[in-house]
């Protein structure tokens, strides 16, 4: 990485790639001194706008980094790249009638700008061009197309299936999508308050029962399930499930403290990645399976 630049975030890209955005300024830790001095003189300062300045975005390899290239630098960024090259940059957050999404060309020059609503968590491209976003319960609760928690959208921002508008046939509620894992052009999601296991393919669910909470990523492979974090007092927890009669059942649960605190965790197909103090690592369901079995 040049010198002045700082890694701000790491993005597991929907093709199983990793991306990481530089920042001319340190955003994170200025962000850390301003809320450190918020609690210090318990104040409800209003959190600044870190996010001025600018921005490359880079493809990350065993071999290093690719040329970097100019894309705009928005609040909260959230990054993924379609199947033919074309990249979407998203903000977490966005005002009534506001854009938060723009969808860029290989090169980084804008193509157009969208509209996803607020209180974004995750944003996958499907291999079909479509857009799937799962979002955080600020925006589920705030009344705008989040509060179909998990949305699917076209390339123009238009909805074309959301979780919780399905009607009668919806099985659970999405509150907070916790984990959210593309497989082609099928997702396979975690979330509160039940935490249940669900692949959405051609718009309809199928849902597994689950009594682990709290994870914060998902992979797949046949019958089995690999999840990883948690929201308690045990982020390094790594559970193995067995998806069985409408129940995910568990099969072990692993220690992984390497995940905790991890700068990503994220899943894609039947595999978990997590990025830690610059390292890029791997986790496949068969891993854990064999490590079960030795």
């Amino acid at each position: 990485m040049p010198e002045g630049w700082f890694v701000y975030q790491y993005y597991l890209l929907s093709d199983g790639a990793l991306a990481a955005l530089w920042t001319d300024h340190d955003i994170k830790t200025e962000y850390r001194k301003w809320r450190s001095h918020r609690q210090e003189l318990n104040s409800s300062e209003k959190m600044p706008d870190f996010w001025q300045g600018n921005a490359q975005l880079v493809l990350l390899s065993e071999s290093g980094a690719s040329d970097p290239f100019i894309v705009p630098l928005v609040r909260s960024p959230i990054i993924d790249r379609f199947s033919d090259g074309r990249w979407i940059i998203t903000s977490s957050v966005a005002g009534s009638g506001q854009s938060n999404a723009w969808i860029l060309n290989e090169d980084g020059q804008l193509i157009r700008a969208l509209m996803l609503g607020d209180g974004i968590e995750c944003v996958r491209c499907a291999q079909d061009g479509t857009i799937w976003v799962g979002y955080f319960d600020e925006g589920i609760f705030g009344g705008s197309v989040a509060s179909g928690g998990i949305v699917q959208f076209d390339d123009y921002g238009r909805p074309l299936w959301s979780y919780n508008n399905q009607g009668e046939g919806r099985q659970s509620f999405v509150a907070d999508c916790y984990a959210l894992a593309l497989d082609g052009n099928e997702i396979w999601t975690c979330f509160y308050p039940d935490f249940p296991i669900v692949r959405v393919k051609g718009g309809r669910e199928t849902l597994w029962a689950n009594k682990v909470r709290g994870s914060r990523a998902i992979a797949v492979d046949g019958e089995f399930v690999l999840l990883a974090g948690d929201y308690e007092d045990n982020g390094g927890r790594l559970a193995l499930l067995r998806l069985e009669h409408g129940e995910a059942k568990l099969l072990h649960t692993f220690r992984c403290p390497e995940i905790e605190s991890a700068d990503l965790l994220s899943g894609h197909a039947s595999t978990i990645h997590f990025v830690k103090n610059e390292h890029w690592t791997r986790i496949r369901v068969s891993d854990a399976r064999s490590e079960l079995s030795s």
